[in-house]
């Protein structure tokens, strides 16, 4: 050891002085702790980029003075626990971090931070006794806390577009449109509803071609396009239930194991986020054995999986603060990593949206480009429920703001599923129809042109180099017309309808089928295209057939066309598993065609 340490102070003493004052001797011995001052010591002698100078100059000391009073506000939740679930990068790999960096070292500063998610991101739902004591919100508000004792000279704002119980692929294919084209920093978790249909366990996520996945990419990259230079997180829940070993009447019945650990979408979300310079913040790599240790738990927290969670998924105000400081804690690090590179700016390659690298998934390629999508109060302009003529000159409608029990018919609504949530989010408007026959009217522009016009801030200049890398040029040439609509156990009385192309465009009938699970349901088919393309929803005229509830009302929250192409290619591996996707159909609770 002594022979150890004589290196050590040899080499301080080639270094400088700076790292013999750095490297110090606990009971005589230099251990881990001595080697880790030491490396701090080496990064002393890093080129003039890192914040250690000789003489700082004013930005770096602005740098390093926020990262002084950031890395001064503690975490309630032990270090130990915190750090098993960050997943970083290196500062030069990260996508726009060093903007962020720098607006919260500055004074002033106006910080946007938007959250994408599910249930446990949009919190404001009464889940039982044990939810009722949670936070007014969820992990978001939890997180914001920290930043704002962190950076206390920088306003913050937040848009949380979560929605419970609802997958990705509307929020990719229309959601991703309402953040502001100066948005900072943008979270994503979708590692539960994107992956798991609870009606049966099923996963939905083991492959990169699988819809869902494809989903999770499509939006990250629109994201890109419409928010160029927002850094990126994706943060990895998990449902922590408890599932039965063996069948009922068998000798191990009673016998219980913790939901699998790959259970989830975060392996293959973790390959995608890092793709695009985004670290990821794991709730499973934190919590997993701490939520089925109680003994654990108590010895850490302070607390046992019944004071962490409602149920097996949604956190109790405790939770959610844990949850929170694993979020916090890999801002931090990042933040951290980034400070001591002086807010460097990274690759080339990681700058705005000309920097996206190909598409990892073939059914994302595929659409690589920004649909066109009305969802929620932006819908209304575009269908009626009744018109005097295919084609109106004004799509709008005479129908009554209510109707009385058992009465038939169709008017505009807020469905109201979260009404304590504040988010605009969280708030469900549409056209509600009730009866067998009622039918809305939906009139949309299918054409090339209107596409053309739906680019996000930062996209390319035209429709085709918006979805393209830099050695092959896709042309999204073919069309789907996509509808949004609610279901699931919110809509007990809904029945199915079937959607029609009456007028302009063609393209053949489907039927939209309720199931339970997510509400917010969505169906895509092809269309042509076409300026003046009218479609037709109408509640299936044998309600007997509506085999989801047997009811006979259907509520239709948006519209949209979404370009694609099929001459993408991809390999062998991938046509089994898209062929796989479109034979499940109810999957999302469809497949693209």
């Amino acid at each position: 050891m002594r022979l150890g340490l004589q290196l050590v102070l040899l080499l301080a003493s080639h270094l400088g002085r700076s790292t013999v004052a750095a490297v110090t001797v606990h009971d005589g011995h230099a251990g881990a702790g001595n080697l880790l001052h030491l490396q701090e010591g080496l990064q002393a002698h890093r080129p003039a980029r890192h914040l250690h100078q000789a003489t700082p100059s004013a930005d770096s000391l602005q740098l390093q003075q926020a990262q002084q009073r950031m890395m001064a506000v503690p975490f309630a939740t032990p270090r130990s626990v915190l750090a098993l679930g960050h997943k970083g990068l290196e500062a030069d790999t990260l996508r726009n971090w060093h903007l962020l960096a720098r607006k919260l070292a500055t004074p002033g500063e106006n910080v946007t931070v938007v959250a994408f998610g599910g249930s446990v991101t949009a919190g404001y739902i009464e889940y039982g006794e044990a939810w009722k004591n949670s936070l007014q919100g969820s992990w978001v508000e939890a997180l914001l806390a920290w930043l704002k004792a962190s950076f206390p000279g920088v306003r913050f704002s937040t848009l949380n577009m979560a929605r419970s119980a609802t997958d990705v692929i509307v929020a990719s294919t229309c959601w991703y449109q309402a953040v502001p084209q100066d948005a900072d920093l943008i979270l994503v978790e979708y590692s539960l509803n994107g992956c798991i249909d609870p009606t049966n366990n099923k996963l939905m996520c083991h492959s990169m071609a699988m819809p869902r996945v494809a989903g999770y990419e499509a939006l990250l990259r629109r994201l890109i396009r419409t928010a160029p230079n927002a850094a990126l997180m994706a943060v990895a829940m998990f449902s922590f239930q408890w599932l039965g070993m063996s069948p009922p009447g068998t000798a191990n019945a009673a016998m219980q194991l913790p939901n699998a650990y790959y259970s989830s979408g975060e392996e293959l979300h973790t390959m995608i986020a890092q793709r695009y310079g985004a670290p990821v913040a794991s709730i499973r790599g934190s919590m997993y054995d701490l939520m089925y240790n109680d003994t654990a738990a108590q010895q850490l927290l302070g607390a046992t999986r019944a004071t962490l969670l409602a149920d097996g998924l949604h956190p109790t105000a405790a939770g959610f603060k844990v949850y929170g400081d694993v979020v916090a804690y890999s801002v931090r690090q990042t933040l951290a990593a980034v400070f001591a590179s002086g807010a460097a700016q990274p690759s080339p390659a990681l700058g705005g949206a000309a920097g996206l690298p190909h598409a990892i998934s073939p059914a994302a390629a595929r659409q690589d480009v920004q649909p066109w999508c009305r969802e929620g109060l932006g819908f209304q302009p575009y269908a009626a429920c009744a018109a005097s003529s295919p084609w109106p000159d004004a799509m709008s409608s005479a129908a009554p703001s209510k109707l009385q029990s058992g009465e038939a018919g169709c008017y505009w609504k807020d469905a109201a599923l979260y009404p304590s949530c504040p988010h605009t989010n969280c708030h469900t408007h549409g056209y509600f129809m009730k009866g067998a026959g009622q039918a809305l009217t939906i009139r949309l522009d299918t054409s090339l042109a209107a596409a053309a016009g739906s680019r996000g801030a930062g996209a390319s200049s035209s429709v085709e180099e918006a979805g393209s890398s830099a050695s092959n040029v896709v042309q999204f040439e073919r069309r789907y017309l996509v509808v949004t609509y609610i279901q699931g156990k919110h809509f007990s009385r809904g029945g199915d309808a079937v959607l029609a192309c009456v007028r302009g465009c063609r393209c053949r009938s489907i039927t939209l089928a309720l199931q339970l699970y997510p509400v917010l349901g969505i169906a895509a088919v092809e269309v042509t295209p076409h300026t003046r393309c009218t479609a037709r929803i109408t509640i299936a005229g044998d309600i007997t057939t509506n085999t989801a509830t047997g009811g006979d009302e259907f509520f239709v929250t948006g519209a949209a066309v979404v370009p694609f192409s099929r001459a993408v290619p991809h390999n062998a591996v991938d046509t089994v598993e898209m062929a796989g996707g479109r034979a499940l159909g109810g999957q999302l609770p469809f497949s693209w065609p």
